[in-house]
């Protein structure tokens, strides 16, 4: 017979096998785009703007019609980028709000002196919470605000409610990017993070949507280079369908060059990648979306997921849609052992002087993680033998005491029943 614990694994990872998700892996962008084009009003019109990007989009049932919020490059003197509004029956056509914009920059001297965007609103009871990124004219981070109605809005006293990380951290030089749900009670933020290098996305959560704790094993989700994710990942955007986590996310190339990924999650932490990314590309030559394209809003309805994105080229951000048809196909399917071990990248390389090695075991391991140096000599011992839960894992290793160089680090499970080395650099 099976024992308990083996029983309990086998048993665990035929439910993971039984799970369902919906496909995100053919999108079709509308024949209309861009939806909301780029130009309202003249330079002299308070008004006016001149970019039209990064929707947020909530369907309001009492009145058929949907809202969007999205980020316009303002003419007002003193107040670049904005918060606008528009409303539409069937989510192509819309219809601009004489009176923007609805939420202006801060003053002089706040974290959000220089503009506002990439606005992220969740209905709360009968309250909106307005998610932004505020920006000072050197960095990111993240502010809330409120509304009765949507349209006037009053901002949190304590803002910003996402702050930078220290010094040396994944987000030390900007948290922005939020995209929020409130899920069983929890708000759930998932938010870009740049460390000066590269762009991650991290996790928090919240009780009450204003006062937030960050994962502590943030990033969640890092870049890629077989994937051409060779600056990082960011703009998440999520949604959850039954038990699944849905999330769309920016693939940044050489020289910020985006492109639209998608990944699934049972939890919201650990993400499954999808293996033919990118799911949506720029569009051709000349075309409104031909040179950059980033994830706004995603949302699932009528069997279907929907999506508003931003589109960049020539010389305008602009805001375009696509629908995806929706296929169950497992969440989680068979995979070869090495594939169900995993040693990820680790975060940052190069490093100076810590770094972070994660790795994933599928069931309760013996592990030995070793440092080794160009010529094959052990370095550093950072476990030896040490028996680790099913699950991911993060190790920090501190450099301080090695010189500059190129290093490899080696993971070993239950006596070489699985081995897989990494490099990185240490540069000082």
């Amino acid at each position: 017979m099976l024992s308990g614990k083996i029983f309990f694994i086998v048993l665990l990872f035929t439910i993971l096998l039984m799970v369902e998700t919906h496909s995100q892996y053919v999108w079709v962008k509308h024949p209309a785009n861009p939806v909301v084009t780029s130009w309202s009003g003249e330079t002299d019109d308070p008004s006016g703007y001149k970019y039209a990007l990064a929707p947020t989009i909530l369907y309001d049932e009492s009145r058929e019609l949907y809202r969007m919020w999205f980020t316009s490059y303002s003419f007002n003197p003193g107040r670049r980028t904005s918060i606008s509004e528009a409303i539409s029956m069937d989510g192509v056509d819309w219809y601009l709000n004489a009176k923007n914009p609805k939420v202006y920059a801060g003053e002089p001297g706040s974290f959000e002196s220089v503009g506002l965007g990439n606005p992220r609103i969740i209905k709360d009871s009968n309250e909106f919470k307005l998610y932004y990124d505020g920006y000072d004219g050197a960095r990111n981070e993240i502010g809330v605000a409120f509304s009765q109605n949507g349209k006037t809005w009053t901002k949190h006293s304590s803002n910003p409610i996402i702050t930078r990380g220290q010094l040396g951290s994944w987000d030390a030089e900007k948290a922005s990017e939020p995209f929020i749900i409130k899920d069983n009670g929890i708000f759930k933020m998932w938010y870009a993070g740049d460390n000066g290098t590269v762009t991650s996305i991290g996790y928090a959560t919240s009780l009450d949507g204003i006062h937030w704790s960050k994962y502590a094993q943030n990033p969640i989700l890092i870049k890629d280079t077989s994937l051409s994710e060779v600056e990082g990942v960011g703009m998440p955007v999520i949604t959850k369908v039954e038990s699944v986590y849905y999330m769309l996310y920016s693939m940044i190339g050489i020289n910020g060059v985006q492109k639209i990924g998608y990944a699934n999650s049972l939890d919201g932490i650990h993400w499954q990648k999808y293996a033919g990314n990118p799911v949506l590309s720029r569009g051709n030559s000349g075309e409104w979306d031909s040179e950059n394209i980033a994830p706004s809003c995603l949302t699932y309805k009528n069997g279907k997921f929907h999506l508003w994105y931003s589109g960049y080229g020539p010389g305008y951000w602009q805001t375009g849609y696509a629908t995806s048809e929706s296929t169950a196909v497992s969440v989680f399917s068979p995979s070869p052992q090495n594939e169900i071990y995993m040693l990820r990248p680790n975060f940052p390389n190069p490093f100076n002087p810590t770094t972070k090695i994660i790795f994933s075991l599928p069931y309760l391991s013996n592990v030995t993680l070793k440092i080794y140096d160009i010529l094959g000599r052990e370095v550093h011992t950072l476990l030896n033998s040490e028996e680790m839960r099913e699950g991911e894992h993060q190790i920090n290793f501190d450099g301080s005491n090695v010189s500059t160089g190129t290093y490899y680090y080696r993971l070993i499970t239950d006596n070489g029943k699985y081995s897989e080395t990494k490099k990185f650099v240490l540069l000082k």
